[in-house]
């Protein structure tokens, strides 16, 4: 059997690139069978616990020598899914005993993985109505989650992790017991959750380690088979580097649930538990419904949140627009419009910086003269249409000090510039644990950061993040005004008609979700 790993072992430099989809091995609450043309040609060598019959029985054998032909039905189902099957419950052969099944497929690879049945129970769906409640912003919506969550599946921590541009994380939400410390508003680097594991993220609604202290059990088969991918698995065994992670947590077992938005990975829903703490595959199901509609929910009050924002801005280019159908010259048209377009975008200041200085004009705390033209010398040299960031000094580090020198938006406007700048928000950000301190062992190698203690930074030269419509905003005057493509107006609709989609998803995943419990 596959031990674990020392810590002392553990190279954290890897991270990025340690292929944790194929590990060779499973966690110990289920067993794994891997079918080729009906035929089993790989199994975990714990099938003697979970199935009753040893791995070398089964290799090389007829599936029915481990179901009998009670896993038809599955196997003809994972034919017309990407995702895995939902868990069926299948009596294995020659017993009376059954195991909840689930599938995939991997090529021309059927992986079925079995978990003994030891109760019955299913949760009461009235408890789980609590992700289709209605919320004005994300962060209540959330903490009613957090809270809605920890109560009808007992762990003691449920804490909501969103991602930020950078991929570090911050936790908006969170409900515990009293016994342990709060995360709530703590950010985490984007070390913690490194690019193999987001991917693996993005491709599963839920993962679960239900005692960090097993023993992995590898993977038996036939002759020399390829790498099993087990990206999609329930059961797929955890990287060491995580588990220290989590034994420097204090932290026993995990449950965590994906939360998508528009196909990107938005953000993860993590509950912990001191002690370990196994949920049954039909559970887990149900959480991973529970994942979807949150995703869902998120991204419906996200789009309606800027479609008045959009319908704003789709009546000022709407006049723009007509004012320049009649011949206005673009410099005078910016002039008279300086603090519609200084207030259409959240910032401090706003600049038209033109080739003559003469037609140049601003509203607000906009930039001073000479660092206005220090700013078109470097936009020029950096041939960009239209760009935003919110530290201007980390994308031009020759500029000098200046409290206006947070963000920017610019939009060119042929030899001409719209800008519109932000002053840095000075602010204090907590740590779990110091994120820059790389712990070295005697092998000179790195490991998981031991302490999650309070650590706090100042950030200086960052702005505020500029808001997705406001960037559209910027783009929609480069392309429809300055640009002089054909455009008629920003679409309005479009958003409009996206949430009320997003509603009835909602709606039809709550009928799921009821059909599922009833079963």
């Amino acid at each position: 059997m596959e031990s674990r790993k020392d810590p002392a072992s553990l190279d954290l430099t890897s991270c990025d690139r340690e292929p944790i989809h194929a590990p060779s091995a499973i966690q110990p609450f289920g067993a794994l069978l891997v079918i080729q043309d009906e035929f089993i040609v790989s199994a975990s060598e714990n099938c003697g616990r979970i199935l009753g019959i040893a791995t070398d029985e089964l290799l090389n054998r007829h599936y029915t020598a481990a179901f009998g032909a009670n896993c038809e039905s599955l196997l003809e189902a994972v034919k017309r899914r990407d995702e895995p099957t939902a868990p069926t419950m299948v009596r294995l052969a020659g017993s009376k005993r059954w195991v909840t099944a689930t599938a995939f497929r991997q090529a021309n690879r059927v992986i079925v993985e079995c978990e003994r049945i030891d109760n019955d129970e299913v949760q009461d769906i009235a408890s789980l109505k609590f992700v289709s409640q209605k919320h004005e912003t994300v962060l209540s919506y959330l903490a009613f989650v957090a809270e809605g969550l920890r109560l009808i599946t007992k762990f003691d921590r449920v804490m909501i992790y969103r991602f930020a541009e950078d991929w570090h994380g911050e936790v908006i939400a969170e409900s515990k017991t009293m016994r342990l410390s709060s995360f709530y508003g703590h950010h985490f680097p984007a070390t913690d959750i490194p690019q193999p594991a987001r991917r693996l993220f993005l491709a599963n609604w839920v993962r679960m380690i239900p005692d960090i202290s097993y023993e992995p059990v590898p993977i038996k088969s036939i002759g020399e088979a390829p790498p099993l991918d087990l990206t999609l698995s329930a059961l797929r065994s955890v990287s060491p580097i995580h588990i220290q992670y989590l034994t420097n947590m204090e932290i026993s077992a995990t449950l965590t649930l994906s939360i998508i938005c528009d196909g990107r990975l938005w953000g993860l829903i993590a509950c912990h538990n001191i002690t370990p703490k196994y949920l049954p595959a039909h559970e887990r199901s149900v959480c991973g419904l529970i994942a979807k509609m949150v995703s869902s929910r998120v991204t419906a009050i996200e789009v309606a949140s800027i479609i008045e924002a959009r319908e704003k801005l789709g009546v000022f280019v709407r006049s723009i627009q007509a004012e320049m159908a009649t011949g206005v010259d673009l410099s005078e048209l910016i002039r008279l419009h300086k603090h519609s377009l200084w207030k259409m975008i959240e910032s401090d200041g706003f600049n038209f910086i033109a080739v003559d200085d003469e037609n140049s004009t601003s509203d607000g705390q906009a930039l001073e003269p000479t660092q206005a033209q220090e700013l078109i010398k470097a936009l020029e040299k950096s041939s960009v249409t239209v760009l935003h960031v919110i530290n201007v000094q980390k994308e031009f580090p020759v500029w000098t000090d200046s409290p206006y020198f947070g963000g920017i938006i610019a939009v060119r406007a042929g030899h001409d510039w719209l800008v519109w700048n932000k002053k840095e928000s000075v602010r204090t950000v907590t740590w779990a644990g110091d994120p820059n301190k790389a712990e070295a062992t005697p092998g000179a190698l790195l490991t998981p950061r031991a302490s999650f203690a309070d650590w706090q930074e100042q950030l200086r030269g960052y702005s505020t993040s500029w808001q997705q419509h406001e960037i559209d905003f910027a783009e929609q005057l480069y392309q429809i005004i300055f640009a002089g493509i054909e455009s008629s107006t920003v679409n309005v609709e479009q958003p409009a008609q996206y949430l009320a989609k997003l509603n009835t998803l909602i709606e039809e995943d709550l009928d799921d979700l009821q059909g599922h419990v009833s079963l």
